[in-house]
């Protein structure tokens, strides 16, 4: 017993950790950047402005309509090799395109599929 009472009275007493509040980081005043000069059109983003106006002219009864993604990549292929370019993937053209048009993922017959609507000719 006495040995057990001189460990505790040489081992040190532990203090309790200080809780530290948390830092708050600065806050930063939200700003925004305005450019002079557009940034240059890569080629997929000019193909796929080039696709959309073609369909919107040679194809008026699709114009308000969504077309399915395997008609747009079959009439995108049709019209590289009609112009001399070098065809891209469809992600690529796909994803440009609709940047600039609304896509939307239908279902038919339990498989899925994407479709692009065609907009009005902006004047």
């Amino acid at each position: 017993m006495l040995a057990a009472l001189k460990r505790q009275i040489t081992e040190p007493v532990r203090q309790p950790k200080p809780i530290l509040e948390p830092r708050r980081k600065p806050r930063t005043k939200s700003f925004s950047i305005v450019w002079l000069y557009a940034p240059p059109q890569t080629e997929p983003q000019h193909q796929a402005e080039t696709l959309l106006r073609e369909i919107q002219t040679h194809c008026e009864h699709a114009i308000g309509s969504y077309v399915p993604a395997s008609d747009l990549e079959r009439y995108y292929g049709e019209l590289a090799k009609e112009r001399g370019w070098e065809p891209r993937s469809w992600h690529v053209i796909g994803r440009e395109l609709g940047k600039l048009t609304q896509r939307v993922g239908k279902r038919r017959d339990g498989r899925r599929f994407n479709a692009y609507k065609i907009p009005r000719v902006c004047a």
